[in-house]
């Protein structure tokens, strides 16, 4: 479902460090799924 592939792929098993294709998208559904965690 994730863009970057699956789930736990190697540069992106540390939810902080993530890099999100979709953007500002993605930073929006990131911080939905993970509340107090803000990591663009």
């Amino acid at each position: 479902v994730w863009q970057s592939g699956k789930f736990h792929n190697a540069p992106d098993v540390d939810l902080e460090t993530w890099f999100i294709p979709g953007g500002a998208a993605g930073a929006a559904l990131y911080t939905f799924l993970q509340p107090g965690v803000y990591a663009y």
